[in-house]
């Protein structure tokens, strides 16, 4: 990236392996002035597996994609998706093309939260989420969300566990 680390919080990374993979994720709040155009906004950096969880994918015999929802009162507001791609223990997208944002009154950021997904279509059409993770107040990733609203304007860089 060419941003300076100085707009950056990094979160320790927790080493522990992943069974469906670990995605590097930025989480921006912005706020404005009189709270009703604040935005939220998601940017896939990479992920990485592991040969295991590769292999596990190749099985499916169909491409996989990610798609990252931002919600507001558990409805899909707004979304980014991969193009599909094959599997593999690491990929990266470039960040100003994998990034969704919404905008939100100030009053309603309790009501947002972030879902993301791996998933693939297979040759009957059918959809397989391969794994999943939500970002929000009460998600596994609460801190980095508290974190993220209470520095407005500083990227967090966080890696997010597939479950």
């Amino acid at each position: 990236m060419t941003e300076s680390v100085a707009t950056h919080v990094l979160v320790p990374f927790c080493n522990r392996e992943n069974k469906k993979g670990q995605l590097e994720v930025g989480l921006l709040y912005t706020s404005s002035e009189d709270g009703l155009n604040d935005a939220v906004q998601l940017t896939v950096c990479r992920l990485r597996c592991s040969v295991q969880t590769m292999q596990e994918q190749e099985l499916f015999k169909a491409p996989l994609y990610l798609k990252a929802t931002i919600l507001e009162a558990n409805k899909a507001e707004c979304y980014w998706k991969s193009d599909r791609f094959v599997p593999t223990i690491s990929a990266r997208w470039d960040p100003k093309s994998a990034t969704v944002k919404l905008s939100v009154f100030r009053a309603n950021l309790n009501k947002v939260s972030v879902y993301i997904s791996l998933g693939c279509k297979t040759k009957m059409a059918k959809k397989e989420i391969l794994g999943k993770a939500t970002i929000d107040e009460k998600s596994t990733y609460s801190d980095a969300w508290k974190e993220c609203l209470r520095q407005p304007g500083v990227t967090k860089t966080f890696w997010v566990n597939l479950e």
